[in-house]
């Protein structure tokens, strides 16, 4: 073979190694290449979506503009969460997780102690507290569930029912405990108890974002955190009339 047919050969090798590399790439059942694990991986398209779901809802958004976000293949949304619903659940799941491991720490704690109107208030403290957290360093999930909510959490109620349901339970335990020991009157139903505490903090915190003269006259969050968790602690475990 002489040097000038060798020469004319080489860019065939190239085109044939570049539909390789393209036919490689649009395989459904096989891990795209990536510099980083999968949990890494993972993790950072659930950043990136929480981020543009939380601003553009889940039908304003793509799986390219997610892709591009975070500077990863398009085709591990697919490969990891098997499209872009799944990777919405799975920023749902992620978040809830979270929390719900917080709460149920909580939970663990009291459950060593006696139940007292001191501890109860303590228990009930750190739950805040950590949903607090949680809106102030969270705001996207807050958008996200907000539209959810809207709608009757088409996607939501799966993971909610999966994931805060069981943690809810323990929640509700804890206040049975508190009625069986005389704390918390045997009228109050436990189930409505909890779904208003979390829902009127939720609805407080995402209102707080708002522009509205009546915001401006209620606790301003979060630089009167400390005064805002008082007052609704001594309005859920108190009342409010003398």
């Amino acid at each position: 073979m002489t040097k000038k047919q060798t020469t004319k050969k080489m860019p065939q090798k190239k085109a044939r190694a570049k539909t390789s590399a393209v036919k490689k790439a649009g395989r459904p059942n096989k891990a795209p290449e990536s510099t980083l694990n999968e949990n890494d991986a993972k993790q950072r398209l659930i950043e990136s979506a929480t981020e543009l779901f939380g601003e553009k809802g889940l039908d304003g958004v793509s799986t390219r503009e997610i892709a591009q976000h975070c500077g990863l293949n398009i085709s591990l949304i697919s490969y990891y969460f098997g499209g872009k619903l799944g990777l919405y659940k799975g920023v749902l799941r992620a978040h809830m997780t979270k929390f719900t491991a917080a709460v149920s720490d909580v939970v663990t704690r009291g459950e060593k102690v006696k139940m007292t109107h001191q501890t109860l208030r303590e228990s009930m403290t750190a739950i805040l507290d950590n949903f607090l957290r949680m809106g102030e360093s969270e705001r996207h999930i807050f958008a996200i569930m907000t539209r959810e909510k809207s709608m009757g959490m088409p996607h939501a109620a799966s993971v909610h029912d999966e994931i805060v349901t069981p943690i809810a339970g323990k929640l509700i335990g804890m206040l049975a405990e508190a009625q069986r020991q005389g704390i918390v009157r045997t009228d109050i139903n436990p189930h409505t108890f909890f779904i208003l505490f979390f829902e009127s903090v939720f609805g407080f915190v995402t209102m707080s974002k708002c522009n509205l003269k009546l915001r401006k006259q209620a606790h301003q969050l979060p630089s009167q955190k400390e005064a805002f968790k008082n007052a609704v602690l001594d309005i859920f475990l108190k009342g409010i009339t003398k």
